[in-house]
C-alpha cells in the first residue's frame, strides 16, 4: 500500500502491507515523515499511531476508533467529521486542526494542546477535557442577549465589537472562565469546551445568522 501526498500525489512510503493500517503503523515504526499525507477516510481504527507526525495530513472522514494517537504531532490536521471515539489522543498536539464535526465521545484528551483548534459541533461526550464551572442556562442567557436585537449575533466573526458576537464569541464573553479559556485554547475550542459542559451539546459555529438563531431558541 502506498501513503500519498496531500497536496503533490507522490508518494511519501510505500510498503507491501496488505492494509493502510499496517501501512501507516510501518511507517511510523520506520519513523517515516507522514505530514502532508492523504489519508481521507482511512480505516485507522485501533491503530498504533504514537508519536505519529501527522502535521497537515488530511484524515478527514478517518476511521480512528480507538486508535493510539498518544504524543501524536497533529498541527493542522484535517480531522473533520472524523471517529475519534475512544481514542488516545493524550498529549498529542493539535493546534490548529480542524476537528469539526468530529466524534471525540469517550477520547483522551489530557495533555491535548487544543491551542486554535476547530471543535465546531464536535461530539465531546465523556471526553477527557479541561475542568470548567458550569454555568447555569448558558443557552438561554445569550438568548436574551441576541434574540430580541439579532444584530448582535454576527456568525462571521468571533467578535464583531463588545455588544456582537458569534455563537463562540458570546460563550467566552458569558462564562466566567471564558476569556481565560480563550487566551488558552483560542475561540472555537474554548467555547466547544464551554458549550460541552453547560449544554451537552456544541453547536455550529459555522452556520448562518438564521441557523444558530433557531438553534439558541431551540428550534429545528
Amino acid at each position: 500500500m502506498e501513503i500519498k501526498n496531500r497536496f503533490t500525489g507522490e508518494t511519501i512510503f510505500k510498503d507491501e502491507s496488505a492494509t493502510i493500517k499496517e501501512t501507516a503503523q510501518m511507517a511510523i515504526q520506520r519513523r517515516a515523515n507522514l505530514s502532508d499525507a492523504d489519508l481521507r477516510r482511512a480505516d485507522l481504527s485501533g491503530a498504533n499511531l504514537r508519536r505519529a507526525n501527522l502535521i497537515r495530513a488530511n484524515l478527514r472522514r478517518a476511521n480512528l476508533i480507538r486508535a493510539n494517537l498518544r504524543r501524536a504531532n497533529l498541527i493542522r490536521a484535517n480531522l473533520r467529521d472524523a471517529d475519534l471515539s475512544g481514542a488516545d489522543l493524550s498529549g498529542a498536539n493539535l493546534s490548529g486542526a480542524d476537528l469539526s464535526r468530529a466524534n471525540l465521545r469517550g477520547a483522551d484528551l489530557s495533555g491535548a494542546n487544543l491551542s486554535g483548534a476547530d471543535l465546531s459541533g464536535a461530539d465531546l461526550s465523556g471526553a477527557d477535557l479541561p475542568k470548567i464551572d458550569r454555568y447555569e442556562n448558558l443557552r438561554g442567557d445569550i438568548c436574551a442577549r441576541v434574540c430580541a436585537t439579532p444584530q448582535h449575533l454576527e456568525m462571521s466573526a468571533w467578535h464583531t465589537c463588545e455588544t456582537t458576537h458569534c455563537l463562540a464569541g458570546w460563550a467566552t464573553v458569558i462564562h466566567p472562565q471564558g476569556r481565560l479559556l480563550e487566551s488558552i485554547y483560542g475561540t472555537s475550542a474554548a467555547a466547544a469546551i464551554i458549550f460541552h459542559v453547560c449544554e451537552g451539546e456544541v453547536p455550529d459555529f459555522h452556520s448562518d445568522n438564521e441557523t444558530a438563531m433557531k438553534w439558541l431558541k431551540g428550534e429545528k
